[in-house]
């Protein structure tokens, strides 16, 4: 016999949720991004630095985050961006948002230039 389950009766998992804890996101980076630099990632290499470009942006937005990740054989963080949004239309601006935190992250934390940094 099939179970009817009810909108409301499953809890909605969006990548907010995934981000903002520190070990489903470890899971999702080790687990499901098929990335080999990341295949060791543990919770304590995440740091959350969203709330410290978005003060630069003046804007929150609810959905984005930005984690910095310390990978043990590389010599530069790596920054990890989520901009994951449901959205009915589609919209040209989320390129520019993506810009302006890689452009962030090189002015706040890797000034001068010709430090390297790694973007997903």
């Amino acid at each position: 016999m099939k179970e009817n389950i009810n909108k409301g009766q499953i809890p909605d998992i969006n990548s907010r949720l995934i981000f903002q804890n520190h070990i489903m996101c470890a899971q999702f980076l080790r687990d499901f991004s098929d990335i080999d630099i990341l295949k060791n990632i543990q919770p304590e290499d995440i740091i959350d630095e969203t709330d410290i470009y978005q003060a630069y942006l003046g804007i929150k937005f609810e959905t984005d985050t930005v984690k910095r990740i310390q990978i043990k054989n590389l010599d530069f963080p790596l920054y990890i961006i989520s901009l994951i949004e449901h959205k009915s239309n589609v919209d040209y601006n989320v390129a520019m948002q993506m810009l302006k935190y890689m452009a962030l992250i090189r002015m706040i934390s890797f000034y001068p230039m010709t430090t390297k940094c790694l973007y997903l």
